[in-house]
């Protein structure tokens, strides 16, 4: 004889089963006529390169082919040093530097050898300048010479990809330079530099 009470049941809960799946298929497909509105979706985020810093422009006061143009030269020599030391692009400082230059050739081959390598430097890795001793043009002959004292902020050098930072002495250093005023701006001819003070 049958048992009506356990089919009745196994009935029941075959239905609800069935009812349950219907309606959850039909909230996951929403199909067509539905008011139903799909959940925004959030767009994935692409990772942004920092733009490249850009060289800073020389000032026209450093076109002067006087005293106070050979100074604004000076610093503005300096400015792009500071920006090789901080990018790796040493290119313009060296347009500001004749090939007679050994010194700008050598500083801007460390700069753009780390770089090159994966390296970088890190810290505070502007130049700052503290004051100016000799200054000599003669307009004459489109010739001049600067002596200025620079200093020189503790930074971290990382000499390659991968590899341990190396920490650099703050430091107090004569600059003296050499110039010749070229095609309407001055050009470093020969520079030297001497260490004062470490450390400091």
């Amino acid at each position: 004889m049958p048992n009506y009470r356990t089919t009745t049941i196994t009935t029941i809960t075959t239905t609800c089963a069935l009812l349950l799946l219907a309606a959850t298929t039909a909230c996951t497909e929403n199909p067509p006529g539905s008011t139903i509105t799909p959940p925004p979706t959030t767009p994935t985020a692409t990772p942004t390169s920092s733009p490249t810093p850009q060289p800073p422009a020389m000032p026209p006061a450093a076109k002067a082919k006087s005293k106070a143009g050979l100074q604004a030269f000076a610093r503005h020599w300096l400015e792009l040093e500071s920006y090789a030391h901080a990018t790796g692009n040493s290119s313009p400082y060296l347009a500001l530097s004749r090939p007679t230059c050994e010194w700008c050739l050598g500083i801007a081959g460390v700069y753009r050898n780390v770089y090159a390598a994966g390296g970088r430097y890190e810290g505070d890795l502007s130049l700052e300048l503290r004051d100016f001793g000799l200054l000599h043009v003669n307009a004459a002959e489109g010739t001049g010479a600067a002596g200025f004292r620079v200093y020189l902020p503790r930074a971290l050098k990382i000499a390659k990809a991968g590899a341990q930072p190396q920490g650099q002495k703050s430091a107090l250093v004569d600059y003296s330079i050499n110039v010749t005023y070229v095609q309407g701006a001055w050009r470093v001819d020969t520079a030297s530099t001497t260490v004062l003070k470490e450390g400091i």
